[in-house]
């Protein structure tokens, strides 16, 4: 009998903001929601239990686009980098608490 794993590990993916490696040149299509549902939808689908928000300085922003994926996704959690530098800890936890709140 062949012994269930699931519950000993995830399955952790990645959602960039278009379709290219994290540290590739900008293109002429710099940001793609369509790329961003479509990742998150397809990663969801194969069983991933959570994906992380590909983020850095020139980047949009990895709170919004994990609220609008939390409205088009019904079981992917989330992970989402925090800038200390650049938003004040309270204010991130202020924000995380609402994005969990709203999405269940």
């Amino acid at each position: 009998m062949a012994k269930d794993l699931r519950g000993d590990f995830e399955i952790v993916g990645l959602v960039n903001h278009r379709q290219a490696a994290v540290g590739a040149a900008p293109s002429d299509l710099d940001f793609d929601p369509d790329y961003i549902r479509t990742s998150a939808l397809s990663q969801e689908a194969a069983g991933y239990d959570r994906v992380l928000i590909a983020n850095a300085a020139t980047m949009p922003e990895s709170f919004a686009i994990g609220s609008y994926l939390s409205s088009v996704t019904t079981d992917l959690g989330f992970m989402m980098a925090h800038r200390p530098g650049f938003v004040p800890p309270t204010m991130a936890a202020r924000h995380l608490a609402t994005i969990d709140r709203l999405s269940e």
